[in-house]
């Protein structure tokens, strides 16, 4: 790369914390020679630079005693040592045993201790030991909390955000957890803390300068649809305030009109309605859109839609043979010669259905994807949606543990050519030129131990949602989706660059499993009785991929009852909480039938598997929040080898070649 100064100095750190962390505790840099060159190939000047280091012996621990700890018993502040007596002396893990030895006084609010690590080295034998001196004083507290800067935000608003108060031990934990929780608000572009001292010794006050930013957002823009036929943009008026009259409230609406859907919603949410962290919210959405590729059923045999072969023509549901060890066994024991893809002799029962691995000819050519226009159709859907929702938030060691309740009642109208058409879906069929019911309940579970919600740089986040649509509940759909989801975060490094800005690296990986089951109950429509066990799913409440959020790149693909979604990301923040430049692999797999999700065998890696690599720049503005990247996108045939795609920017005529320009959007929890 291009020659900067200032890294000879990062590189001169690195080689220093390499050698001390591998017992050279000594090693110094004596010389760094620069050897110029020209190339003419090139035509441009390069430089070597050799770094001349002198390590000197390599140094063994001996171990740590504690002197002056009388608060805290010895055997506590030694268990926080994670260094062990008689292994190599490793630097940056003794000073970050020293502070966790010092934490365990500022975290109770002894801030005034005096703590200091000395070193007691032996040159003969080449041990080096520490000795950690402690003078102990009294706990300091909380005499007054300052705010300063706060114009429009309300102090009761800053103060709930806090998780101590006046009179409290000065906790240094607990004051670092306050500036967290008030920059997950989002209300301020900056947090910084001032510790002067009190009216007497041992007080002292917290003054907090924050800088206010502006939380409202009002766009009028155009998106990308995702829509498969048509103009897939539609314009956009959008407005919302996460801070409405300085109270923490959330308002928010939209107006989104595209060629092929429409849509009005407006929101609000009060974090705080029911208690403390104890929120509610209410939305109200219209929705007018136009769902193509929907699979129809009109040539023989025609299915009412309770047959368990029931498929949309062309097929017919006939069974075939899809795995090659069942196939190799039925073979085997009945003298047959059946290849991959023939049909099963018969009509099989539903033991041999599952001892044979036997599925359909619609499932076998591949569901959804295998239908062509000829035997697809479109409708038109109208939907009016009031929702609500509440949950809580409780602070633990361990991270904000929170439950969520939330349910909606949906008035749901389709229209389609009912002369042309009939759709394989017998809920539509139903549906056509009526309203009808859908009603949902449903509740989430979460443990979120991320230091920065919508920029994590460490932490976790794990969480479990089930929504039940029907059933009980009535209505005219009837199914139960779960939703499971991982999300962990580390920062390989954060090394200073210059005063205002440093090299960060975080690493970030998610997996989340969503999936698609029959309800155990419903009542019926009035002409039948009451039913256990049913599974009356509409095409278009199926889960879907979407090349803006999952799957970043690929063609909407949908009618799954299964959604694995897995990413790694390497994130590289450029400007801290507003820009970052990311790398990222994803790999996601999206099934017409669940209970073949974690599928492995053979034939089954080219069935439903959606794989990319790319890097670009994401947005973490939360009223604008874009990814733009340069990736490539590629699938596995059945041997498990890679065939990529064709992109959409310097393609030619040879198959697999060049890359995508991809367009996306970050969702946060």
């Amino acid at each position: 790369g291009v020659f900067q100064e200032v890294n000879l100095e990062l590189a001169r750190q690195a080689i220093l914390k390499s050698s001390r962390d591998n017992g050279y505790i000594d090693a110094k840099i004596v010389d760094i020679a620069r050897t110029a060159e020209y190339s003419q190939l090139d035509k441009r000047n390069y430089l070597t630079l050799t770094y001349y280091v002198e390590e000197g012996e390599v140094w063994t621990f001996g171990g740590v005693s504690v002197v002056g700890s009388e608060i805290f018993p010895e055997e506590r502040l030694l268990a926080m040592m994670k260094s062990k007596k008689g292994s190599t002396v490793n630097m940056s893990r003794l000073q970050s045993d020293y502070q966790a030895v010092a934490d365990v006084y500022y975290q109770n609010g002894y801030i005034n201790n005096e703590i200091r690590m000395d070193q007691d080295r032996n040159e003969e034998t080449r041990v080096l030991s520490i000795i950690i001196n402690i003078i102990e004083r009294g706990r300091a507290y909380i005499e007054n909390i300052i705010i300063r800067g706060a114009k429009k935000t309300d102090l009761a608003v800053i103060l709930r955000a806090l998780p101590f108060e006046t009179g409290d031990v000065f906790s240094s934990s607990r004051i670092r957890e306050g500036l967290m929780s008030l920059t997950n608000l989002r209300s301020f572009s900056n947090v910084t803390p001032e510790t002067p001292a009190g009216s007497v010794p041992g007080l002292y006050d917290l003054v907090l300068n924050l800088t206010e930013q502006n939380t409202i957002d009002l766009r009028l823009g155009f998106s990308l649809t995702g829509a498969t036929e048509g103009v897939p943009v539609a314009g956009f008026i959008r407005f919302a305030d996460t801070n409405l009259a300085g109270k923490g409230l959330e308002l928010a609406g939209e107006v989104s009109l595209g060629q092929t859907q429409q849509k009005v919603t407006v929101s609000y949410s009060d974090p705080w309605m029911l208690g403390p962290n104890w929120g509610a919210g209410i939305s109200l959405s219209l929705d007018r859109s136009d769902k193509t590729g929907i699979p129809i059923d009109m040539a023989g045999p025609v299915f009412s839609g309770t047959e368990p072969n029931r498929v949309p023509d062309p097929y017919d549901g006939h069974y075939v043979f899809r795995d090659s060890t069942a196939l190799a066994n039925y073979n085997s024991a009945n003298g047959k010669s059946f290849k991959l893809g023939d049909a099963y002799p018969g009509t099989p029962s539903a033991t041999e259905i599952a001892n044979y691995r036997l599925v359909t000819d619609y499932a076998y050519a591949g569901g959804s994807s295998a239908l062509d226009s000829s035997n697809t159709m479109k409708y038109t859907n109208w939907d009016i949606t009031l929702g609500l929702n509440t949950g809580k938030r409780e602070r633990t060691p361990i991270g904000w543990f929170s439950w969520t309740v939330y349910g909606s009642v949906e008035l749901n109208f389709v229209e389609y050519d009912q002369s042309k058409y009939r759709p394989f879906d017998a809920v539509l069929r139903d549906n056509y030129n009526k309203f009808l019911f859908i009603n949902s309940l449903g509740g989430k579970l979460a443990l979120d131990g991320r230091d920065i919600t919508f920029d994590p740089g460490n932490g976790y986040y794990v969480s479990q949602g089930a929504t039940l649509v029907g059933g009980l509940l009535g209505g005219t759909r009837h199914y139960i989706q779960t939703s499971s989801n991982i999300q962990a975060y580390l920062t390989l490094f954060d090394l200073p660059v210059t005063d205002t800005w440093g090299w960060k690296e975080v690493l970030a990986f998610n997996t989340s499993l969503d999936l698609i089951w029959p309800n155990f109950f419903n009542w019926g429509d009035g002409s039948s009785s009451p039913k256990f066990g049913d599974n009356f799913v509409a095409s278009d409440r199926l889960l879907y991929t979407n090349q803006m959020t999952v799957a970043r790149g690929w063609p909407s693909a949908g009618n799954g009852e299964a959604l694995w979604n897995t990413w790694l990301e390497l994130r590289m923040p450029i400007v801290p909480q507003l820009l970052s430049f990311d790398m990222y692999g994803e790999a996601v797999r999206l099934m017409q039938d669940r209970n073949r999700i974690f599928d492995f065998g053979a034939r089954n890696w080219n069935e439903g598997w959606m794989f990319g690599i790319g890097a670009g720049l994401r947005l973490l503005n939360p009223s604008l929040p874009l990814r733009l990247y340069i990736g490539k996108r590629f699938s596995l045939d059945n041997a498990g080898n890679v065939v990529w795609q064709k992109g959409n920017l310097g393609a030619d005529s040879t198959p697999g070649s060049g890359v995508d320009l991809i367009l996306a959007f970050s969702l946060t929890n």
